[in-house]
């Protein structure tokens, strides 16, 4: 039988970073799940877990994003559950979440982040993203009671606590690398959002956050400028069009406030002139955007559908899957 739900814990320093998460989702790990653990640096399972957790290491020096986009490969649910490391979870987490994918609308569910060391504070609602062209986290450092007037905010899921739709995934070819660590979820809600998905935000499925759940692979000012205008490029049209090319401005002027005084204010803005001129990257999202459309719009013949059945059945029969190594792009 295929698994339900395949969650995903990417770890960049190593496996290690890993057991706090991965001792609280095994204590209170629902039925029919694979547990996932893409990891950058050698880890030689001193806990001996393999056989309950796959362990899969990533060599080439991967990013946040490569570890998750390994796993994806790996994974055998229907669903693809994201957790950053520094998380913990509780009895029946996930229950309320899966309901929402009985809806054929819901690409991704949010849940609640709460800050461990305070309870009543949101670390995290989800993934918000302004008109200019900037991603927040939504309700951060906010008390619980305004999580209601908070949740409109939410366009997906951030990575550090997410639940993703496989197949919708796998359309979009994965989390897409060429926007960075930090980018990367609010990407994929705004192409779910182009697609006609929604995603749900589920209060019921509360997650304790230990520490700052921010953390990808560092990249320079000049890389970072590139990935936001890449961003803001893929997604103006859908998000407001002319109202979005206005607003812009004063979305790259907050920005840049963060990094004054210093070099960084300079190469960032450099890095998004670079990127304001890529039009090979923005017509490869677009292709990929209407391949995905294409895909998702096609129904199978009774035929392909038998083919698909019999190219999964050995599969099916195999306990546990062997760790590949994958090279990042």
């Amino acid at each position: 039988m295929v698994t339900r739900l395949s969650i995903v814990i990417p770890c960049l320093r190593g496996a290690e970073q890993s057991e706090e998460t991965l001792i609280s989702v095994l204590q209170n790990r629902p039925e029919d799940c694979e547990i996932l653990v893409p990891h950058a640096l050698p880890y030689d399972d001193p806990y001996h877990l393999d056989g309950e957790v796959n362990f899969l290491h990533v060599e080439a020096r991967p990013t946040l994003v490569d570890l998750v986009n390994a796993a994806v490969e790996h994974a055998e649910g229907d669903v693809i559950h994201t957790l950053s490391c520094g998380i913990q979870v509780e009895e029946g987490w996930t229950t309320e979440a899966l309901v929402h994918f009985a809806d054929p609308k819901v690409g991704a569910v949010a849940p609640m982040v709460v800050q461990a060391d305070q309870p009543t504070r949101i670390e995290s609602l989800g993934a918000g993203y302004t008109r200019g062209g900037l991603r927040y986290r939504v309700g951060h450092n906010q008390p619980l009671p305004r999580r209601h007037k908070l949740a409109d905010q939410i366009v997906g899921p951030t990575l550090a606590a997410g639940f993703y739709a496989r197949e919708l995934v796998d359309a979009l070819g994965g989390f897409a690398e060429e926007v960075g660590d930090e980018l990367a979820d609010i990407d994929l809600a705004l192409s779910l959002a182009e697609l006609g998905f929604r995603t749900a935000f589920e209060p019921a499925c509360k997650v304790n956050a230990h520490g700052d759940l921010e953390g990808g692979k560092r990249t320079s000012a000049l890389s970072r400028g590139r990935q936001l205008e890449r961003l803001f490029l893929r997604h103006a049209a859908a998000r407001g069009g002319i109202w979005a090319v206005l607003a812009h401005p004063l979305g790259i002027a907050a920005d840049t406030w963060h990094d004054l005084p210093g070099l960084a204010a300079a190469f960032k803005l450099l890095g998004r002139f670079v990127a304001s001129w890529e039009f090979g990257t923005i017509q490869a999202y677009k292709q990929r955007m209407a391949e995905a459309a294409d895909y998702l719009a096609h129904e199978p013949t009774l035929e392909e559908a038998r083919r698909m059945l019999e190219a999964e059945a050995p599969a099916r029969l195999v306990p546990q899957m062997q760790p590949l190594s994958r090279k990042a792009a």
